[in-house]
């Protein structure tokens, strides 16, 4: 049998990306990809930033940014504070209310996860995480 090449490979690769799009578990994780939770998610993972590095983290304008702050500060699932090292700035942090939105946002996801890890088990689970962080690593290195 002829070894795959490169296109068959990349082929292979879209129709995985495709199937997994399809999927409910998506459902639960895109929303962390852009928008609201997105920026929720990296204050979680983070801790409190400004609107300035909140944009080039996330790609988004500087105009998306505020429209989103705005958005979250109304639903109160944000804190907006001075920035003591500089207090020209703001500091966009995580309300306990923003906290507990995520948490059972994730709650949700980390189900998913667990049913499909348990499954694959521990030894594969880790090789795929591995292998994904390499991933991540080689293609933030070509950008």
């Amino acid at each position: 049998m002829e070894p795959l090449n490169i296109k068959q490979l990349k082929d292979q690769f879209l129709e995985m990306l495709q199937a997994i799009s399809k999927m409910e578990i998506m459902i639960n994780l895109a929303p962390f990809l852009q928008g609201e939770d997105a920026l929720l998610l990296h204050i979680y993972l983070n801790g409190p930033s400004n609107p300035s590095v909140l944009s080039t983290e996330l790609k988004v304008t500087k105009g998306r940014i505020t429209a989103i702050i705005n958005s979250l500060a109304e639903k109160e699932y944000i804190t907006l504070e001075m920035d003591v090292s500089d207090r020209r700035r703001v500091l966009v942090g995580l309300s306990n209310q923003g906290n507990e939105y995520l948490e059972n946002k994730l709650t949700a996801a980390d189900k998913h996860f667990e049913r499909i890890f348990e499954k694959i088990g521990y030894q594969s689970t880790k090789t795929f995480v591995e292998s994904l962080n390499n991933v991540i690593t080689i293609a933030k290195e070509v950008e």
